[in-house]
């Protein structure tokens, strides 16, 4: 397994992983081999915006933060579409579920 540690200042993104690594919205690959790992972005205030996790270069999974550190959001994902989510107000209330089934 392969940690991935990517860092979003504004629209850079900085990965820490050899070239030929590629980032998509639904798959990971290093040298065009799909990997499995954590992509995590920060807030300028340096706490967790959004960890995404793949598996075999698929996402599974994104958790999403405010600035405040509380949690937005948790979606999961299977072949690389969405199929559940849980989305959240600043106070940690929800706010809504999808359930793709």
């Amino acid at each position: 397994m392969i940690k991935i540690t990517a860092l979003s200042i504004a629209t850079i993104l900085a990965i820490t992983l050899t070239a030929g690594c590629s980032i998509q919205e639904s798959s990971l690959t290093a040298d065009k081999h799909p990997v499995s790992g954590e992509v995590v972005e920060y807030h300028a205030n340096g706490k967790v915006k959004r960890k995404a996790e793949y598996l075999d270069g698929q996402l599974v999974s994104v958790d999403s933060y405010y600035a405040s550190g509380t949690t937005e959001s948790n979606e999961q994902y299977q072949s690389g579409e969405i199929y559940s989510g849980t989305y959240f107000f600043t106070s940690g209330r929800v706010k809504a579920r999808i359930n793709a089934e």
